[in-house]
């Protein structure tokens, strides 16, 4: 039974986000955007990669509340502190059974432009206060991406001379 509960679980994880995306690439090339946004908002809920496009289909259609609505949880999910150490055991868990069940990381470029993104709707609905907190919060985004990116740097940095072999000792 757990055989065939990884195997389901890793068959269904084989399948490409192009195979995922197909069906709904089809209703929009048909001029069918109304149908295609619903079918992506019932994926939008467990899938952030369609949350992601969603949104994007929602401000392309100028529904910019049913853009926030769908960038609202991944907005959260980048401003939440880091991922706790159940998280991680539920991640590594979660690669065992299927790989798009785990905790969503974006990466930094992606976490400042749906920043940016939910800014840009707040303008189009003339929000001018949202659209500036959005804005402050893509900022203090991108300088704490930056000390943490030269903190890695750094660490790396150390390590290297850590492990360098040490020079002739000169007496």
């Amino acid at each position: 039974c757990l055989l065939t509960l990884a195997l389901t679980g890793c068959a269904s994880a084989w399948v490409s986000h192009n195979e995922r995306i197909a069906p709904r690439l089809a209703e929009l090339r048909a001029g069918q955007s109304e149908q295609a946004l619903k079918s992506w908002q019932a994926k939008a809920d467990t899938d952030p990669v369609f949350a992601l496009e969603t949104g994007e289909l929602a401000r392309e259609n100028r529904d910019f509340q049913a853009s926030l609505e769908a960038w609202r949880p991944l907005d959260q999910a980048v401003s939440a502190p880091p991922i706790s150490a159940q998280q991680w055991a539920d991640n590594f868990a979660a690669v065992l059974v299927n790989d798009r069940v785990r905790h969503y990381e974006p990466p930094p470029f992606e976490q400042v432009l749906l920043k940016t993104r939910i800014a840009l709707n707040y303008l189009a609905q003339d929000d001018w206060d949202n659209a500036r907190v959005a804005i402050r919060q893509a900022h203090e985004l991108e300088a704490r991406l930056k000390i943490e990116q030269e903190q890695r740097q750094q660490e790396i940095v150390t390590r290297a001379k850590g492990k360098q072999a040490p020079g002739r000792v000169r007496t």
